[in-house]
């Protein structure tokens, strides 16, 4: 039986970890043993990794220590191949593989241009440009999650397009849970209105601020309410937001949900107002659910999964207008839930996992 490795951060609750979750778990149904290479062995999704895979925590997020602990994981353990999501985690890959174990296949995964990250200086972008463009000629095979990434992808590490592989992010199956009093009382709230939904993190790249002025004028048309599920950083600013415009009894923030299916299904329009997304995951998501989407045309996945619009609506990142009269529209049309349902299987977790097997091994 060939083993993969997936080498990750840690089980957090971003689209990396949700993603690479998936994937183990196909991989085993399709007869791969699988290990969870992590710098730390902790996050709130760990429940959900399967009880047949290994985990093995290398206990540091330091680059070097990483290539180290890394390369004994490989020394003893020998998997066939292995995944490695996101810098710095996929250069540290390389050269532990380099070291200690040049036998074994290696994905690097890139699921946004690290180099666009806000905490970055220009001193970092200059060495990561430099470091990426000696590194990443070394994996078996680079991938990034969508078109729109492989040109800055190419810029970064000095590859040609023919060099990277685009595969698209899996579906992620969610599963419902018992609703809490709380939740069904949030749920019975919403439907008493249009039901608007927005998932992710309360972070600048989500944009949430444009999101509730946007709201803020679909409120004066259509009688609506808004939940958006996420925790983060920007809490307190978009709660200012929202009482500035007096929409408290019409926007809920209740926070992080791993239960999102409920939602999904009294949903009436799922909204992303992104300045930045690798790929959209929570689109896929939605589409799954039968529900419609309104999106920006931000870089670099939602035009790709809503196929030019003919799947949802795009408008412009940052503008109120577009995205308040896309809403608007949006909510007084009829929808085919079946039509979207039929998008989202494009990307079911098999066809997925088949392509990094090919990619891996060439093998269908």
């Amino acid at each position: 039986m060939k083993k993969i490795a997936l080498f990750t951060t840690f089980f957090s609750t971003n689209g990396v970890s949700r993603n690479r979750i998936t994937l183990a778990n196909e991989f085993i149904s399709m007869g791969y043993a699988v290990d969870f290479v992590v710098c730390r062995d902790e996050g709130v999704l760990k429940d959900e990794v399967s009880e047949q895979s290994k985990i093995f925590e290398l206990g540091s997020s330091r680059p070097r220590e990483m290539v180290l602990r890394l390369g004994q994981y490989l020394k003893n353990e020998k998997p066939h191949a292995m995944i490695a999501s996101s810098w710095p985690n996929t250069a540290s890959a390389i050269l532990a593989r380099y070291i200690f174990h040049r036998q074994m296949k290696l994905i690097v995964s890139e699921h946004s241009n690290f180099l666009n990250a806000p905490e970055m200086t220009k001193r970092d972008k200059w060495l990561l440009r430099h470091v990426s463009r000696y590194l990443y000629r070394y994996a078996t095979q680079v991938v990034v999650v969508s078109d729109g990434m492989k040109a800055g992808m190419c810029d970064v590490t000095g590859l040609d397009e023919s060099d990277i592989k685009v595969i698209y992010n899996p579906l992620r199956q969610l599963k419902k849970t018992i609703l809490s009093d709380t939740d069904a009382e949030l749920i019975d709230w919403w439907r008493s209105s249009k039901t608007v939904l927005s998932v992710g993190r309360l972070e600048k790249a989500k944009d949430y601020e444009i999101l509730i002025d946007a709201f803020a004028l679909v409120q004066k048309n259509i009688n609506a309410k808004l939940v958006i599920l996420g925790e983060g950083g920007l809490r307190d600013k978009l709660e200012q937001t929202i009482k500035r415009y007096n929409l408290n009894d019409s926007i809920k923030l209740p926070g992080f949900r791993k239960d999102t299916a409920s939602f999904y299904d009294n949903a009436e329009l799922f909204v992303l107002s992104s300045n930045n997304e690798g790929f959209g995951n929570v689109i896929l998501e939605s589409l799954s659910h039968g529900v419609p989407v309104v999106s920006t045309d931000c870089e670099s996945g939602p035009r790709e999964i809503l196929v030019d619009g003919k799947y949802g609506k795009l408008c412009d990142v940052g503008s109120v207008d577009r995205l308040a009269a896309s809403m608007i529209e949006s909510l007084n049309q009829a929808h085919d839930p079946e039509f979207l349902k039929q998008r989202a299987n494009d990307f079911s977790p098999r066809k997925i996992a088949q392509q990094y097997i090919e990619a891996l091994f060439g093998l269908g």
